[in-house]
């Protein structure tokens, strides 16, 4: 092995400026595959896309959509289950499905205005007390128009039994005061009906009165078919005032309901909202995408300092890994290079000491930039190769420096001197580093991608440091050092 790295430093020697011209072209090629690189969290990173569990995944995901995200607002019962949230989380709704790769939304506005389609939230109303339906009633007819008012009215009056409606209109006959008997009785001579006559001279104060006692002699089947009906007449959610959200979100003791209680958990003080996304999420990038735009669909909604805001779940931590991930290796490269300088300046007593960790960092580009040409993505494990490469090429590097430093001080002539200890150092360093790339190699062996991948771009690492040493030695030859 003397021989062959005797001759390879003869050789590198000889031509040293066409080495430099070839390691500066391929520096550039390797920086192009930097751009190519890709980060990856997703479940091809843990485990194989042949693998069945993985199939699996792909056709749920691609028939249910991905995972889903999350918005938690924290506040006080009161403040959240009122008009003003109800409001806002219908416009908070409406912008997130018009951002891509998000399929629908789930709250507890989009829960009971489907609730209100279907008969089964009569059923749920009727469950109340006494008391609770009375006040459930008063705050339905409250959010109805008087058209609607009107209709209902005729609706309640036609459901009567023949007693009922004789007490009804023994109690409308307690409240007309003598001059509205007159004036009915003038309107009915004109021909107007006994009915509209009526309606027209009774206040609102009468009216609401009479529906009152109207009600109360109700039986429970003639209240429900009469919920039913204004049920149907109900605006949107979003439009309901803050007292009928109460009633119909809070049971007999201010409870929030069983049919509520997962998207309003902590009994109204959190409401929770989903965010349900296509199979795209399975992307990182997406995912970064996807929590830039739910948070500028937040920040749009102004929800004001009442509340507390959250955004989470799977897609979003994704999102924030990405972002997080680039500022970590940003910052881990420049602490190792700072540690790096100051070990070589203060213990490696030599001429131009920091020489060895330019190379090092050429040798950075060759990995990371093979890494892109290769498709190989940076995740969890291959970012951590970044502090690796950095320790071990300089070990390398001061290696060999030191060595020719012995060597010059010998001899003081600098051809020479990088001949001997390309000679001397090159088979202990090259034995060292095959070892190294091939211990790196066994990772294949596992059956997780990430682990194959982080064995891969170690042993390119490695491979580039030992490139990068005879670059280094180009260099010490081409110029005289």
């Amino acid at each position: 092995m003397n021989r062959i790295f005797s001759k390879w430093a003869k050789n590198i020697f000889k031509h040293s400026k066409l080495y430099i011209a070839i390691i500066g072209a391929l520096t550039v090629i390797f920086g192009i595959g930097l751009s190519r690189i890709q980060m990856k969290m997703g479940n091809d990173v843990f485990v194989s896309p042949k693998s069945a569990i993985y199939k699996n995944t792909q056709t749920y995901q691609k028939n249910f959509g991905g995972d889903a995200a999350y918005v938690m607002l924290s506040g006080k019962q009161k403040r959240i289950i009122s008009h003003n949230t109800m409001q806002k989380v219908a416009t908070f709704s409406k912008n997130a499905s018009k951002i891509k790769n998000v399929k629908s939304t789930t709250s507890v506005v989009s829960l009971l205005n489907d609730l209100i389609q279907k008969s089964d939230f009569s059923t749920m109303m009727s469950q109340s007390d006494s008391a609770s339906n009375e006040k459930l009633q008063k705050d339905l007819f409250a959010n109805l128009s008087d058209k609607q008012k009107n209709e209902l009215q005729k609706n309640l009056q036609s459901s009567l039994s023949k007693a009922q409606l004789a007490k009804v209109q023994a109690y409308t006959q307690s409240l007309l005061t003598t001059p509205q008997q007159a004036k009915i009785g003038e309107l009915v001579q004109a021909g107007t009906n006994q009915n509209q006559a009526l309606q027209e001279t009774l206040t609102a104060k009468q009216n609401q009165q009479l529906q009152a006692y109207t009600l109360s002699l109700l039986t429970s089947k003639q209240r429900n078919i009469i919920v039913a009906k204004v049920v149907k007449m109900l605006p949107s959610v979003e439009k309901m005032s803050t007292p009928l959200l109460r009633d119909i979100m809070l049971d007999n003791n201010g409870k929030v309901r069983k049919e509520f209680d997962q998207l309003l958990p902590k009994n109204g003080k959190n409401l929770l909202i989903m965010v349900n996304t296509t199979d795209k999420t399975s992307d990182m990038s997406t995912n970064v995408q996807l929590r830039q735009d739910l948070k500028k669909a937040l920040k749009n909604t102004h929800f004001n300092s009442a509340y507390e805001v959250n955004l989470a779940g799977q897609p979003i931590i994704m999102g924030e890994i990405k972002t997080s991930v680039m500022s970590t290796m940003v910052k881990m490269v420049i602490i190792a290079v700072i540690l790096m300088i100051a070990v070589l300046t203060i213990l490696f007593a030599v001429r131009r000491r920091l020489f060895s960790l330019f190379f090092v960092l050429i040798g950075m580009i060759w990995t990371f930039g093979i890494m892109g040409w290769l498709n190989i993505p940076i995740t969890l494990a291959t970012m951590a190769t970044l502090p690796i490469i950095i320790g071990l090429g300089t070990d390398f590097g001061v290696q060999f420096h030191n060595r020719y430093e012995e060597e010059f001080r010998k001899e003081q002539i600098s051809d020479q001197a990088s001949q001997t200890a390309a000679k001397n150092i090159g088979p202990a360093v090259g034995t060292a580093v095959i070892m190294m790339a091939l211990s790196f190699l066994t990772m294949l062996l596992s059956k997780a991608p990430m682990m194959q991948q982080f064995g891969i771009t170690l042993a390119i690492g490695v491979v580039c440091l030992l490139s990068r040493i005879y670059s280094y030695l180009c260099c010490l030859t081409s110029f005289r050092y």
